[in-house]
């Protein structure tokens, strides 16, 4: 087939060499389809599968030609659009609507084009647009500033009045390292193509977006001090006493307040996972309790939230004692502080009258033993945790079929580790989470930080999570989880503090959030990829920047050196 020179439009969709490929295709097919056999061409047997063109971001044009430029990023944007807009059609639509939600089959079809998908496809891919264009941009003025401006020129004179107070030498290198340091043209084409942003509808998504970029900047500036030496080296190392584990552990702190005291403010499917896996410290109705009606005046049996509400007041009031109506029948069940009225089946038709405490009476009524009921939990929470985490594994030993077959035992013993330090570490948190309630209750005073406390409480209860290290070779999920829970805990500890007066929300702040962590997670991955810990961070801002400049310089001085090793051994041939 003869190559025909393509319409210029078309090079803002395909190139030439993908556009003569697909031709190719598509002329066999229908040679193929009306021959009624196979036949061959210049480009080699009919059933052949269609040629592989190179991925776009490895395709290799001249960034200084507009008429080269223009179209790569065209290609790119439409590329991502398309790629964006049907995966999450079929995580919105058909994962979470049909699947989940149960949607009909109706509504599914008219959910189909969302406009959600929409907004976060265009979003995407003018931010990858305007990000590369931008970016070049930017270089070509980085490099004219430092061939025309006085301030670098080398035959610049200190008695020009002009630069006179610009040209001390602190000034000057201050200066020059600023404005020519290959981080700012990366770090300012993130934050001027950020508005790209507004188009998504303000929500959570948004929200979560701004959050995982400027969680992701800090480790990344975390990393890349670490590398430089401007970290110590046992911060670096992420040794017992500091790493993952500890961030882990005071983001749960300020998550556990919250979940105590700022329920609406608390991540409602977070709230309904610990409920689910707090069985024993949240007691269910007797068979014999009566079916609540206004004749008989039964009250209904209070909810897993109310009972939480219950051990707020309780903490509120400095946690007073409990007075069995069983030894002392005048006080009729009350307490001599109040509680809510939604507790007092509980403390009627359950609680032991060797009870002490009001919050233990309310959390294990039928066990006077905090331990016991500690004890008690983490076995059966374990067992309840055992079968999620063990799904989860197989799920993801097939996800990695090639890996699992490859080495079939170790693949056995990761599932069987991972499921056993998950549910130990899910069952010991929120065993002690609830748990140290009783305990600071029995030893510290009861005036003693009594709303506070719930903060080291959570605390405590985060340390567990080192166990899922146990066995991963260097790899820190302790870190991946700590890292999940500050972005709950940062958006969670902001939205109490604008209910408390303390702050107020900006009018998109979340976009200028998301600004300058863009900015510094693009300028480190175009100078030093590595400084990005995480694969899927990297993977991403590949697939919307591009090849980053260290990646491409490293890739030419690896062709570089496979052509002087051929070129040496063809010699001594």
């Amino acid at each position: 087939m003869s190559s025909v020179q393509q319409p210029a439009w078309l090079n803002y969709i395909v190139t030439p060499n993908e556009r003569e490929s697909l031709a190719n295709w598509a002329d066999a097919r229908i040679v193929k389809r009306f021959a009624g056999g196979s036949t061959s061409n210049s480009s080699g047997s009919l059933d052949a599968p269609l040629p592989q063109s190179r991925r776009p971001s490895e395709i290799n044009f001249n960034p200084d030609d507009p008429a080269q430029l223009i179209p790569a990023i065209s290609r790119r944007a439409i590329r991502l659009f398309a790629a964006i807009y049907t995966v999450a059609n079929v995580y919105e639509n058909l994962i979470v609507g049909l699947i989940f939600r149960r949607k009909s089959l109706k509504q599914f079809l008219k959910d189909l084009g969302s406009i959600s998908a929409l907004r976060l496809s265009l979003f995407v891919s003018l931010f990858s647009a305007s990000y590369r264009l931008l970016l070049h941009r930017l270089r070509q003025s980085q490099s004219k500033l430092q061939l025309q401006s006085p301030l670098f020129s080398s035959s610049a004179s200190p008695s020009d009045s002009q630069w006179k107070t610009i040209y001390r030498p602190s000034m000057r290198r201050m200066l020059r390292r600023v404005l020519l340091s290959p981080y700012l043209p990366p770090f300012l084409a993130g934050v001027i193509a950020s508005p790209t942003m507004l188009i998504e509808q303000p929500g959570q998504r948004r929200i979560t977006m701004a959050l995982y970029a400027f969680t992701r900047a800090i480790q990344g500036g975390f990393d890349a001090g670490a590398r430089k030496g401007v970290i110590p080296k046992a911060l670096a190392e992420g040794r017992w006493w500091f790493g993952g584990h500890l961030l882990f552990a005071i983001s749960n702190g300020i998550l556990l307040h919250a979940f105590v005291f700022n329920s609406e403010q608390f991540p409602a499917a977070y709230s309904n996972f610990i409920l689910k896996y707090s069985s024993a410290y949240l007691p269910v109705a007797p068979p014999s309790y009566p079916v609540p009606s206004a004749a008989t005046k039964v009250l209904p049996w209070p909810h897993p939230r109310q009972i939480v509400d219950g051990i707020t007041s309780c903490s509120r009031a400095r946690y007073p004692p409990y007075v069995s109506p069983t030894l002392h029948p005048d006080t009729a069940g009350h307490s001599p502080l109040p509680i809510p009225s939604s507790l007092k089946p509980i403390l009627t038709e359950l609680t032991h009258p060797g009870h002490k405490n009001l919050t233990c009476a309310i959390l294990h009524p039928t066990e006077i033993s905090c331990w016991t009921t500690f004890d008690g939990f983490v076995k059966d929470e374990f067992k309840g945790a055992a079968k999620f985490f063990g799904a989860l594994s197989l799920i993801g030993a097939a996800l990695r079929w090639k890996k699992t077959l490859k080495d079939p035992e170790g693949a056995i013993f990761r599932i069987v580790l991972g499921t056993i330090t998950s549910s130990s570490f899910l069952s010991l948190a929120i065993g002690t989470a609830w748990s140290t309630i009783c305990l600071f209750q029995q030893y510290l005073p009861k005036s003693f930080i009594p709303t506070k406390r719930f903060y080291l409480q959570g605390f405590l209860a985060g340390l567990w999570v080192s166990l899922v290290d146990i066995g991963m070779n260097g790899a820190s999920r302790a870190t991946d989880l700590g890292m999940y829970t500050a972005r709950m805990a940062i958006q969670c500890a902001w939205e109490v503090w604008v209910k408390q007066g303390k702050v107020k929300n900006i009018k998109n702040g979340d976009v200028l959030y998301f600004a300058i962590s863009i900015g510094t997670l693009l300028s480190m991955y175009e100078n030093n990829p590595r400084a990005i810990r995480s694969n899927f961070v990297r993977a991403t801002l590949k697939q919307v920047g591009g090849l980053s400049t260290a990646e491409s310089l490293a890739g030419g001085e690896r062709e570089r050196r496979l052509s002087t090793v051929s070129v040496a051994s063809t010699g001594s041939q």
